[in-house]
């Protein structure tokens, strides 16, 4: 049987900040917009492969995993408008 060597609540934390990372608003429809989503996601994830690559490069206690990545989540910010749904006139 194998020990179980991270707490719960630690596999949880970092489950939830990759979650968050990788969650972002859609873009409006506007091209700029739809190109700064793309990269942010593409920059996103990058960010947290590195992050998760070096845990598995590097075997050990999570620590602060989860806080590394929600840094860089932090320095990586949505900058575009988000869409907004908008019901037609008279509907709703």
């Amino acid at each position: 049987m194998s020990e179980q060597t991270e707490s719960i609540d630690a596999v949880m934390d970092l489950v939830a900040a990759i979650v968050e990372a990788l969650t972002v608003p859609l873009p409006s429809l506007a091209p700029a917009d739809e190109r700064a989503h793309y990269r942010l996601l593409d920059n996103r994830t990058a960010e947290l492969r590195a992050t998760l690559m070096g845990v598995l490069k590097h075997p050990g206690p999570l620590d602060d995993t989860a806080t590394i990545i929600r840094r860089g989540v932090a320095d990586l910010p949505v900058t575009y408008p988000p869409f907004r749904f908008e019901e037609p006139e008279g509907e709703g």
